[in-house]
């Protein structure tokens, strides 16, 4: 492949994680991309990822103190994340060629992942 078409390929990939994070945006259970960014998407190892944060519910987990107000790992709510998992096969569906998935992470954010299969 050569660097032109890698480019374009990149460029593709970071296009649609930047449309699934838009989207989800504008999704009952809402969120923000990250702060200052307004192109999030960025390559990592052949995958586009872009982040959204307070997308969805997110709980304490159950090893976390109870009066700990400013606790770093909260962890999606079940029911939020079958309602990530439900929007994105709709993208996966529109895009068989690629791989769509989710991680999430610390301060409540939510990373897609674009990529080949």
């Amino acid at each position: 492949m050569n660097t032109e078409t890698k480019t374009n390929n990149e460029a593709k990939l970071m296009e649609l994680a930047n449309e699934i994070v838009n989207s989800l945006k504008k999704t009952k259970e809402g969120g923000r991309v990250r702060s200052g960014d307004t192109d999030p998407a960025e390559m990592f190892h052949g995958y586009a990822g872009a982040a959204i944060r307070n997308w969805g519910s997110w709980e304490l987990p159950n090893d976390a103190e109870e009066d700990e107000d400013d606790y770093d790992w909260k962890d999606l709510a079940d029911y939020s994340h079958k309602n990530l998992a439900e929007y994105l096969a709709a993208f996966q569906k529109d895009h068989p060629e690629l791989k769509i998935d989710y991680d999430v992470g610390e301060k409540e954010y939510v990373y897609i992942k674009v990529g080949p299969k």
